[in-house]
């Protein structure tokens, strides 16, 4: 009895020391991060008279937030949506306009690109562009120059990084299945990630953080970005940076050998492989395809028909999900938004616009 008593609390002992100085640590982390947020504020608060106060309120909601969005592991739209909670509290904004961004024509611009993209996921027509251009490959570089083209396409209407990863996935899980070699599966395992981040700068649509920044280019006086302007600007550093990347990580991490290793998939291959729903038709395909090249197509246009790019996305977004046509429902695609990016949007957009009009 006597052993049993001294020896549970030495092996307990080291556990609780090492909760003990894990707690220590959040809590010096946290009050550092609070002594910090205080100093700020009352820098701003005090060090520019010049500025109303509501300019100055509004500067340090927006420091403190950019701070806890950079260098905590808070969730980014809880930070956000505090964020318009306080600009409201301190008076900047009225109550009543918190949530006045949740309408804003980039919100249903996200809204309908999200939908579009459940029901190109729901036909698998993401993986089938992957599949097709892969069995074009003679080679392991030209498979990889080949699936970083077919990325590069599915930022022009697929919203969220995120939401290309996830469709992406299955196709390097195939094909690393396939080739079953540690030191290519290294190499693709990198050209997805990259190629998926890159290509994004291509499509106004590529990442939220896109339509965040034309708006406030727009707020501050300058050139309104549409998805034509943005396709003229974004593309050419896409197509560098995707294909560039792609090149390096090549060099980097094959041999010449086998940067040239014989390939060949077959039809029957890239079938075996499919990830498409199971009531997903080939008509259905066709149909989405359609869809969202007539999107694309309306999107570039802007100037010739001056439909706006948030209902052109908007008629697209019924499109897919017209009952007996589209391969989803509307109820169904509703449930594939990724609404707390949404909110966060909104979010953002308003602090934006509060900094603006405080000058």
């Amino acid at each position: 009895m006597q052993t049993i008593e001294t020896t549970i609390p030495a092996q307990a002992s080291p556990s609780l020391a090492g909760d003990g100085r894990r707690l220590s640590t959040v809590f010096w982390n946290r009050a550092t991060g609070v002594v910090a947020a205080v100093l700020f504020a009352a820098g701003v608060w005090y060090g520019i008279p010049q500025l109303d106060p509501a300019a100055r309120c509004a500067l340090i909601i927006f420091g403190i937030t950019l701070g806890a969005w950079v260098l905590t592991r808070l969730e980014e739209t809880f930070v956000a949506v505090a964020a318009l909670l306080a600009l409201g509290l301190t008076g900047v904004i009225e109550p009543t306009a918190m949530f006045d961004s949740l309408g804003h024509s980039l919100i249903g611009l996200m809204l309908a690109s999200f939908i579009i993209a459940a029901a190109a996921s729901a036909t698998g027509l993401s993986q089938w562009l992957a599949m097709t251009v892969a069995r074009r490959a003679r080679s392991v570089a030209q498979l990889c120059y080949w699936l970083t083209a077919a990325n590069l396409v599915t930022a022009l209407f697929i919203p969220a990084t995120s939401a290309r990863a996830a469709l992406m996935a299955p196709v390097f899980l195939a094909l690393n299945q396939h080739f079953n070699q540690p030191r290519i599966g290294k190499v693709l395992a990198l050209v997805f990630p990259t190629a998926i981040l890159l290509s994004a700068a291509a499509s106004l649509t590529g990442a939220g953080a896109h339509l965040l920044t034309a708006d406030l280019v727009a707020q501050l006086g300058g050139e309104r970005l549409d998805f034509l302007r943005w396709l003229t600007l974004g593309l050419p550093f896409a197509l560098v940076s995707s294909f560039g990347s792609t090149w390096v990580i090549l060099h980097l991490f094959l041999t010449e050998p086998e940067r040239r290793q014989a390939l060949t998939l077959e039809s029957g291959w890239a079938n075996s492989h499919e990830t498409a729903a199971p009531e997903a038709s080939k008509s259905k395909q066709y149909y989405v395809l359609g869809v969202i090249v007539t999107l694309i197509g309306l999107w570039a246009s802007t100037g010739l028909h001056g439909l706006d790019n948030s209902l052109v996305a908007v008629l697209g977004a019924l499109a897919v999900t017209w009952p007996g046509l589209g391969p989803i429902s509307l109820k169904k695609g509703l449930k594939a938004v990724e609404w707390g990016l949404l909110l966060f949007l909104a979010a953002a957009l308003e602090l934006g616009e509060s900094l603006v009009r405080t000058g």
